[in-house]
């Protein structure tokens, strides 16, 4: 990589402070909600501990790196995370980071001494990263997420839906689908009851034992965490709930910021019907991110599931297809994968 004199690290401070933070993260107008100190707040009252880092390059300019630890003297030695897996995307703070930049951060996370030290970042922004990623030669984990650009506003984002999309809705509103949204703990409690009935049918297609699917699931996402981030976002934070002939159908929940980021979906598939529900809750969703100034909108993982990266695209989303940076000593990320493909196994599961 060519030498950049501008890309000399001078400074890092950890955990960041917070109006470092709070400076990085308006001057990013692609920043994640999750990017938020108010999300890192929201993680430490559920066993993490905050090592975010801010730098500082020669050039005066300022990047930060939302990272977590697990708490307590065992944490202090094992992995550290931006984001572990089920907490929403980490990497980067910060707008126009160089490659030679993005590669001294590299190296100042290698330097911490973690087993393993994973960094998800933006899909949007993964090609400044591909080349840093190479050079640090990190070990990368292939994932596939899909994003909506709300370049226009919400006539341009209407527009780019396809033809099934905008039917769909038109038709859930003759139908008397009722839509609430907002982050009334009542609001949160109908997300929780359809989640329990996602996990039976995401339990059943996977040939998963209930009981498992229902303690994973709980280690993932207990009621106790959408909570924590509804207190701490306030008002950037939203379930958004159907109700169908006086049942809730469909949920999702919400994020705003710069971007908007869909974090969780469920329904019931019995009552939903041919409600075209889901149709509806989207189109409201990506309206309030247009009404709020949102750059763009994430759909979240989709995985290798055909099915649901055709369901994202139809209302304009564009698949992206990035990966998880891990940076370690040992072949965790191998052994990982040979002890889940062994469980999967013995339990007699499968992929989506």
């Amino acid at each position: 990589m060519p030498k950049d004199d501008s890309s000399e690290l001078i400074e890092v401070a950890s955990p960041a402070p917070r109006r470092v933070w709070e400076a990085v993260l308006s001057d990013d107008e692609f920043a994640l909600p999750e990017h938020s100190p108010r999300w890192m707040d929201a993680m430490v009252t559920h066993g993490y501990r905050d090592v975010s880092r801010a730098y500082r390059f020669a050039d005066d300019s300022t990047y930060l790196v939302p990272l977590v630890r697990k708490s307590g003297f065992i944490g202090a030695a094992q992995s550290a995370s931006s984001f572990p897996r089920g907490w929403g995307i980490g990497g980067l703070v910060g707008p126009h980071a160089s490659a030679a930049k993005r590669q001294a951060i590299l190296r100042d996370l290698e330097g911490l001494g973690s087993r393993q030290l994973n960094i998800r970042p933006d899909p949007a922004s993964w090609a400044k990263w591909e080349l840093p990623a190479h050079e640090a030669n990190a070990t990368l984990v292939p994932m596939r997420a899909h994003v909506i650009d709300l370049d226009g506003g919400a006539d341009e984002v209407w527009m780019r839906m396809a033809k099934s999309a905008r039917r769909g809705t038109r038709l859930a509103e003759r139908a008397g689908v009722q839509i609430r949204s907002g982050n009334d703990p009542l609001l949160i409690e109908e997300f929780h009851r359809l989640h329990a009935r996602s996990v039976e049918r995401w339990a059943e297609h996977r040939r998963q034992p209930l009981p498992v699917a229902r303690a994973l699931a709980n280690f993932r996402d207990p009621k106790s965490k959408l909570a924590a981030i509804a207190q701490r976002l306030g008002d950037d934070f939203a379930v958004t709930v159907a109700y169908f002939q006086g049942n809730a159908v469909f949920a999702t929940v919400t994020t705003y910021g710069a971007t908007a980021h869909d974090i969780r979906s469920a329904m019931d598939r019995e009552l939903i019907g041919k409600s075209n529900a889901g149709d509806l809750v989207q189109w409201f969703t990506l309206k309030e991110a247009c009404e709020r100034g949102c750059r763009l909108y994430h759909l979240g993982e989709s995985g290798n599931s055909a099915n649901l990266s055709l369901t994202k695209e139809k209302y304009g989303a564009q698949p992206y297809e990035y990966a998880e940076m891990r940076l370690e000593k040992l072949p965790w990320t191998k052994w990982d994968r040979t002890a889940r493909s062994v469980v999967k196994r013995i339990l007699g599961t499968v992929d989506d």
